[in-house]
């Protein structure tokens, strides 16, 4: 097997460990009766944030090797997560223990998506770029369609011990970058003095549309299981995830084709144009009609297949100096402030019922980031 491949299936595995806890965490805490609603809101969208926020880690790793970056953080997250089972078990109810608790698991997402991203970047020449983001994004909904089933599994029959899970998928991880392709050493810190740094106008943009996007993103990973719980079970829940993960692995690589002939500039406005699509029939979820819930994870699951890529591709070619840890820090990090904000804001409304405002918001956002990319990017 080529070398490369290693990178995906650890980007699998590690998106075991997110897709697992992260999807169920809000519902987990209000089951476990230790936090209020409002409480939740906090601890999951720093949660979020930080799982987003690689730009504050960014320097630091990019001075090691991403591998050996890998392998320390995985070590974090095992005894992370033991941390969180022993916080449920004790009972401990202050809030600040699990701000702390959800800025280190957060930011521990955040440094292995970098690490792992980075490696797609640097062990492969820009024009395979794209097409390595993209099998990178489906080995990550690997991980997003099996991580929620097993999760909704495990709260059903286990939910005392639902935050040891990810220990295993930590554990696995380890081991498989033994298999990692070498890297090169990384570069060394040139200082550089502020003057010498201009404002990257496209880039800029990008980072604005990012943004925009992850507030309707949010409506389908961090709302809708909580807006749903009353009116579907945990279970069902978990399957409509797994048939997201199985459209991105049957369809990202043809979509990378369809996207190739569009241009960039029609691929990301259908891309955000099936997510404003998508999160309309999240209104719907009151109804307990199946075919709604399909509807909209279907069409949300597709938009990310037009943008993910896409993003990730076009933010290591307009960012200006070299730097593709950096360039992907950025854009994390933006989709994390849009996802973190759209959850908190999110969470807060379904707690009153009143969901369908957090996904008015969303349609808004979504649509205003629709024209941004119509004047931002040019037509090809």
């Amino acid at each position: 097997m080529n070398s490369i491949n290693y990178i995906y299936i650890a980007r699998a595995s590690s998106s075991f460990i997110k897709n697992i806890f992260f999807s169920f965490f809000a519902i987990w805490l209000i089951y476990e009766g230790i936090l209020t609603s409002a409480q939740t809101a906090i601890v999951v969208s720093i949660a979020i944030l930080m799982s987003r926020s690689a730009i504050v880690f960014a320097k630091v790793s990019s001075q090691f090797k991403q591998k050996n970056v890998l392998r320390f953080n995985m070590v974090i997250a095992t005894f992370s997560y033991l941390l969180i089972f022993l916080l449920a078990k004790w009972k401990v109810g202050a809030l600040i223990y699990w701000a702390i608790i959800a800025f280190v698991i957060g930011s521990n997402v955040a440094v292995t998506a970098l690490s792992l991203l980075s490696l797609v970047a640097i062990t492969q020449t820009a024009q395979h770029h794209q097409k390595g983001f993209a099998m990178a994004n489906i080995a990550l909904n690997i991980g997003a369609g099996f991580g929620p089933l097993i999760g909704s599994l495990v709260l059903k029959f286990q939910p005392d011990y639902f935050p040891l899970v990810p220990i295993i998928f930590s554990i696995i991880t380890i081991i498989i970058t033994n298999k990692f392709p070498s890297e090169p050493a990384p570069p060394k810190i040139k200082r550089k003095k502020p003057t010498q740094r201009k404002i990257n106008k496209a880039f800029a943009s990008l980072l604005l549309i990012n943004f925009l996007t992850f507030i309707g993103y949010a409506q389908m990973y961090d709302v809708f299981p909580l807006a749903a719980k009353p009116y579907i079970s945990l279970h069902l829940i978990g399957l409509l995830f797994f048939f997201s993960a199985i459209i991105v692995v049957v369809l990202q690589l043809s979509v990378l084709k369809l996207c190739e002939s569009l241009g960039n500039r029609r691929s990301l406005v259908y891309g955000n144009a099936l997510l404003l699509l998508g999160v309309i029939f999240f209104f719907f979820i009151r109804a307990k009609l199946l075919i709604f819930y399909i509807l909209a994870i279907s069409l949300c699951t597709l938009s990310e297949l037009f943008y993910t890529p896409l993003y990730r591709a076009l933010s290591v070619k307009l960012y200006k100096y070299d730097n593709p840890v950096m360039a992907l820090a950025w854009l994390s990090f933006f989709a994390g402030l849009g996802e973190a904000t759209a959850t908190y804001i999110g969470i807060n409304l379904v707690s009153y019922h009143h969901e369908g405002y957090s996904f008015a918001f969303a349609i808004a956002a979504v649509a205003i980031a629709s024209l941004l990319c119509v004047f931002t990017f040019r037509a090809e």
